[in-house]
């Protein structure tokens, strides 16, 4: 019975150490990439740029991180000079400032497609273009004892592959006759692609708030299940002083450790009798008083049942936890 109430409260932590688990990897942000500052580095930046190969018009994710000693430069100073030629900015870049410690991360973020004419290639092909290169720079103030140079970041070349296939551009000429009819009808060539946006995801419940709700139902369920089992979970009061003995209880070990003298061991059952009588266990306090007053001295082995026999109802009655 020990070592089941021990078992299900093994269960119980092991279930609230993968709900903190949960909570920890769930909270905290992803590792960046964002390079960190060498010693006596005022200014730090990394970039990424994907796809390199696209489809026409095809949207481009673009992401600059920079790192900024904000204890030595102001990080509002530090901005970002670019020319995305011959490709467009969709929307805007969105910049955002996150303070770690003595640093400051900045990023910039956003998509860059291209629909102009030079941007176009010939059906079956791609066209090749090289962007030029962005500079993170600091716009420096009077008094400044220290101007970190500008960072440089170099793109790689992007291949903008045409959305039309060569075979599908031949107009096939299909003849169909209806009622003596001859029809001429003309097969466009097919879009691969809807060129129109398809617009951002949208959720019945954000990924946030269903990690939330789910993380407050499994806490909800333990809290639950712990209520459930708490009377076969073992005690675990650790440094406390243990509860003093009952009347009952005192004379039971009184019995078990009685010597082997027949007239010690009789005094102790009949104490044991009288006590079991106070407290209810009227069968038990009978088969007491039958060993006490028994012509043959008290056999161990009917004494030992009895106390056993004791102990056990002791258990079930209290559940292992003095009352």
């Amino acid at each position: 019975m020990r070592r089941f109430r021990y078992a299900v409260l093994g269960v119980l932590v092991l279930a609230a150490a993968g709900i903190v688990a949960a909570l920890v990897l769930g909270t905290t942000d992803k590792p960046t990439t964002t390079r960190s500052l060498d010693r006596g580095q005022l200014l730090a930046a990394s970039a990424s740029l994907a796809p390199p190969s696209h489809l026409f018009a095809g949207p481009i994710h673009v992401r600059i991180d920079a790192v900024v000693d904000h204890t030595r430069i102001d990080p509002n100073r530090v901005y970002l000079q670019a020319n995305w030629a011959p490709y467009t900015v969709i929307g805007a870049f969105d910049r955002a400032r996150k303070e770690v410690g003595s640093v400051t991360r900045l990023s910039w973020i956003g998509d860059i497609h291209c629909v102009a004419i030079e941007c176009t290639p010939e059906p079956g092909s791609a066209v090749l273009k090289e962007l030029e290169p962005t500079f993170i720079k600091y716009r420096p103030r009077p008094g400044d004892r220290a101007v970190p140079s500008a960072v440089k970041i170099t793109w790689p070349h992007l291949n903008g592959f045409s959305r039309l296939d060569p075979n599908q551009l031949q107009r096939t000429a299909l003849v169909s006759k209806v009622d003596r009819v001859n029809r001429l009808s003309v097969v466009l060539p097919p879009w691969r692609l809807d060129s129109l946006p398809i617009g951002s995801d949208s959720y019945r419940i954000t990924p946030t708030t269903l990690f939330w709700l789910s993380l407050f139902f499994a806490a909800a369920l333990l809290l639950a299940a712990f209520v459930l089992v708490r009377p076969w979970l073992p005690d675990l009061r650790f440094g406390r002083r243990a509860a003093p003995l009952s009347s009952l209880e005192r004379a039971l070990i009184t019995v078990e450790q009685a010597r082997p003298e027949p007239d010690e061991r009789r005094k102790a059952l009949e104490l044991l009798a009288e006590e079991l009588r106070s407290s209810g266990r009227r069968g038990l306090a009978g088969e007491a008083k039958e060993l006490a007053w028994a012509q043959q001295d008290p056999e161990g082995d009917r004494t030992s049942a009895l106390t056993a026999q004791v102990r056990q109802d002791l258990e079930r009655r209290t559940n292992g936890h003095r009352v």
